[in-house]
C-alpha cells in the first residue's frame, strides 16, 4: 500500500503551529473521521458484490447472517454446502438478496470506522507558493510553510504516502468475504486517498500513519521526525513577528535549515521566494 511521494512536499501552518512542530519535532495525526470535510473518507457504496463472495461470506459468518439464509428458506444442510451449489436456486437466490441489501447498507459505514480507528492522517501538498493555501492553512500569509522530505518523514513505522485522487464520484468499495485479501488495503487507499474535485487546488499527498504508533498528547496523535527531516522554512508575505524573532527561533532549532521569505510580486498574483542569509531580519509586509 501506498506511493513514491516526490523529493520534497510542503505543510502550511500558522505561526503558533510552527513553533510546536518545530519544538516537538512532530506533526499532528487526525483520525480519517475527524478531518474538517464531512464528505471525507465516506464511500459511495460497492463497485460489485458477487455471488460467490456472499456464499462465502455465509459459510464464514454465523448469526443474523446465517439466519437470513434459514428465513428464507435454506436448512441447516443447505446452508453449509451452499457455495457449493446443492442449496436450490430459489433458496440461495432469495438468501443472497437479503445479505446483499445487508451488506450495501452497512458494509461502507463499517469500513469507514475501521479505518478512522485505525489510521491517522497528516497532510501535505506539492506547491509551496499557493495564495490559496497559503490564505487558508498559514493564517492568512502570516503564518509559514514549511518543507520536508518524505523519506525522512516515514519512520519505523512504514507509514503509506498516498497521492490524493480528485473526483466527483465518491469512491466505489472492492467487496470480498474473505479477511486479510488484498481488498483490505485497496479500499483504505481508496477511502482515504479520494476527495471532490473542489480541493484540486491543493495537489494534496497524504502519509498515513497507524494511530497506535503515534505519540498520545492531550486530545491528539503525534507522529515524531527528526530535524533533518525539515528543507526549509518559508514566511509568508504578511508575517508578523517582531523583527528578528521568527528568523532567531528557527535557526535556533533548525541551524543549517535554508529559512525563505515570501513576497508579493509587483505585478502579478504570485508569490517571490526571497532566502534568507544568517544576518537578515523578515521585514513585516502586512496589508495596511
Amino acid at each position: 500500500m501506498g506511493q513514491e511521494p516526490p523529493a520534497e512536499l510542503f505543510k502550511y501552518a500558522s505561526w503558533d503551529a510552527c513553533e510546536k512542530i518545530l519544538a516537538g519535532k512532530s506533526l499532528k495525526a487526525t483520525p480519517a473521521g475527524d478531518l474538517n470535510d464531512p464528505f471525507e473518507c465516506c464511500p459511495g457504496g460497492y463497485e460489485e458484490i458477487r455471488d460467490a463472495e456472499l456464499d462465502l461470506l455465509v459459510q464464514a459468518r454465523s448469526g443474523r447472517v446465517r439466519q437470513q439464509f434459514l428465513d428464507a428458506g435454506c436448512s441447516l444442510a443447505e446452508l453449509d454446502h451452499c457455495a457449493a451449489g446443492r442449496a436450490s436456486d430459489v433458496q440461495r437466490a432469495a438468501g443472497r438478496d437479503r445479505l446483499r441489501r445487508d451488506v450495501e447498507a452497512e458494509g461502507p459505514g463499517k469500513i469507514e470506522a475501521e479505518v478512522s480507528r485505525l489510521f491517522g492522517i497528516i497532510c501535505f501538498s506539492e506547491a509551496r507558493d499557493s495564495l490559496l493555501m497559503w490564505s487558508h492553512y498559514a493564517d492568512r500569509h502570516r503564518g509559514v510553510c514549511i518543507g520536508y522530505r518524505p523519506a525522512e518523514l516515514s519512520g519505523a513505522g512504514r507509514p503509506a504516502w498516498l497521492k490524493v485522487a480528485y473526483s466527483h464520484a465518491r469512491p466505489r468499495l472492492i467487496f470480498r468475504a474473505a479477511p486479510g485479501d488484498d481488498a483490505y488495503q485497496a479500499n483504505a487507499v481508496r477511502v482515504v486517498g479520494t476527495k471532490a474535485c473542489s480541493w484540486c487546488y491543493e495537489k494534496e499527498w497524504r502519509l498515513l500513519v497507524r494511530l497506535c504508533q503515534c505519540r498520545l498528547a492531550p486530545q491528539m496523535r503525534l507522529w515524531s521526525f527528526q530535524p533533518s527531516a525539515i528543507t526549509r522554512v518559508i514566511l509568508g508575505c504578511a508575517h508578523q513577528q517582531a523583527p528578528g524573532a521568527s528568523l532567531a527561533e528557527i535557526r535556533r532549532i533548525l541551524p543549517k535549515a535554508p529559512v525563505q521569505q515570501a513576497r508579493r510580486h509587483p505585478r502579478e498574483y504570485s508569490l517571490l521566494l526571497e532566502t534568507l542569509p544568517d544576518q537578515d531580519v523578515p521585514q513585516t509586509h502586512a496589508d495596511p
